[in-house]
């Protein structure tokens, strides 16, 4: 079935890097609310009474719209966004070795990695599901995501979750018995995610322009 040509007009790259990245930053924003605040004794992450998998899932949402804001923004991407990058994802789907450096490659992706599994861990996956889960992550950022500016990466399928687990298992194992400054040393981007507040607001047809709110919370 064919994209609706609105929808396609809409994603077409003329929109611009800063306004494309803007829209995708407040649609996922809009959706998927700030992670839940920890509670528990010291060395625990404890969430409240929602599924399991709710939690993780909306974090990591969280991280990916930032990550292709940011990719956007500081043009770090091979190509502007577009609707026909994706298809072009979807046609043919094999991922591909690319040219990133390595800080890129074995740096930040495994550390991208190993937060999506701490955050499974945390919420009392085992071993195993957090590897998948954050297997599935690095597959949906990879195809979802980033195919909108460039065509799926090997090394980032293997490298992300490949190294990631490890990092992630250690970082889960040294916060069972972390204190305060410990655990934001060791979990940095979750805990500062638990004292920002985020809102948005959509494009209207007469102010294209993405509004967003961000408070800080002590």
């Amino acid at each position: 079935m064919n994209m609706p040509s609105a929808l396609k007009q809409f994603l077409k790259p003329s929109l611009g890097k800063a306004g494309l990245s803007g829209i995708v930053f407040c649609l996922a924003l809009g959706a998927f609310a700030p992670p839940a605040t920890a509670s528990g004794a010291l060395g625990e992450l404890r969430f409240d009474d929602r599924a399991a998998w709710e939690e993780p899932v909306k974090y990591s949402a969280q991280i990916m719209t930032l990550g292709i804001a940011g990719l956007v923004a500081f043009d770090l991407h091979d190509a502007d966004p577009s609707y026909d990058n994706f298809a072009s994802v979807l046609a043919s789907p094999a991922p591909r070795p690319d040219d990133d450096g390595p800080v890129f490659n074995y740096v930040l992706h495994p550390l991208w990695g190993s937060e999506t599994y701490l955050r499974a861990r945390a919420a009392d996956f085992s071993p195993t599901g957090s590897f998948a889960f954050s297997m599935g992550a690095s597959v949906a950022w990879e195809y979802l995501i980033e195919s909108w500016t460039e065509h799926p990466s090997r090394q980032d399928l293997i490298y992300t979750t490949g190294l990631g687990w490890m990092l992630g298992e250690a970082r889960h194992q040294l916060l069972q018995t972390a204190d305060g400054r410990q655990r934001k040393l060791l979990d940095p981007l979750y805990t500062t995610f638990q004292h920002v507040n985020i809102g948005a607001t959509m494009p209207a047809p007469d102010n294209p322009t993405p509004r967003l709110q961000i408070s800080w919370s002590i």
